[in-house]
């Protein structure tokens, strides 16, 4: 968990220092809404304009340059990190579509405009609001959404 919480202050402060806007998404945000289970990485997003302000600090991190991706579910803008062991996906906001495991088609990522402001790590921090996070995660329904979803509606 200390490689998490590093990365996660280093993370804010490379966003907040070069003023980008961004949200604490997926996992993450679950875990600081509530949820417990296990952590893969760190997901955040940002306006897609905005990754150049801190190409200059991630640089050394980058194990995914910036570029369209599709995998795993998703269609996104996406740049991949991993400082001190753990990994980091920052996503553009505006381009993100996952698959509506009802229907199976690509749908635009049920992302809130706002974010709001919690705790984590001693941080406050713009997290993506529990029901936008809970809308998302329904969407996708993968396996660890499904432990999410029962954490946070309890």
């Amino acid at each position: 968990m200390r490689r998490t919480k590093d990365a996660f202050l280093w993370l804010i402060s490379v966003l907040e220092d070069a003023d980008v806007p961004y949200q604490i998404t997926g996992g993450f945000a679950a875990r600081i809404h509530g949820a417990t289970r296990r952590l893969a990485d760190i997901d955040v997003d940002i306006p897609r304009a905005h990754f150049a302000r801190i190409l200059p600090r991630v640089a050394p991190y980058i194990t995914m340059k910036p570029h369209r991706w599709e995998g795993e579910g998703f269609r996104c803008y996406l740049m991949c990190l991993r400082y001190r062991g753990q990994d980091i996906d920052v996503s553009a906001f505006e381009d993100q579509f996952i698959p509506d495991a009802r229907t199976g088609r690509y749908v635009r990522m049920p992302i809130s405009a706002s974010s709001e402001m919690k705790k984590a790590y001693g941080r406050s921090v713009r997290v993506i609001p529990k029901p936008a996070l809970i809308a998302y995660k329904r969407t996708l329904a993968r396996p660890v959404d499904k432990i999410d979803i029962a954490a946070l509606d309890s």
